[in-house]
């Protein structure tokens, strides 16, 4: 995938891919996009593919990645990281974001570094 984008994933969940520092005009459609998918077919997972990409670190970036976790649907939320080497502007564990998600909304977002296993645990429950 050569941009960020959002879509209901054959095995049963929402992905979010992104790709390079996704800035809060990009960011917050997507989210909603997601969101919008999570009531439509959920209860469901959604899966953050941050293997290449990662929100931008400004306020409003964040802000939008929050509303993902108000959809009264969403059952887990999994952000797949990589390493620093893999991609320097990927998602390489977790941030600020844990702690917001899970203190703001009583869901913590769990972090996996294993495209496989983020996969299963996407797809499974």
């Amino acid at each position: 995938m050569d941009e960020s984008g959002v879509f209901l994933h054959e095995d049963g969940y929402v992905e979010a891919v992104l790709v390079g520092i996704v800035e809060s005009d990009i960011m917050r459609p997507l989210i909603e996009e997601a969101r919008a998918l999570v009531e439509q077919h959920g209860p469901m997972n959604v899966l953050i593919n941050g293997l290449h990409g990662r929100a931008s670190r400004d306020a409003r970036s964040l802000s939008s990645v929050l509303n993902i976790g108000r959809a009264t649907k969403l059952k887990s939320l999994y952000i797949l990281t990589g390493k620093e080497t893999d991609d320097p502007k990927g998602v390489v564990g977790p941030s600020v974001l844990a702690s917001i998600l899970t203190s703001a909304l009583g869901k913590r977002p769990i972090y996996v570094d294993s495209e496989i296993e983020a996969r299963q645990l996407a797809a499974a429950e």
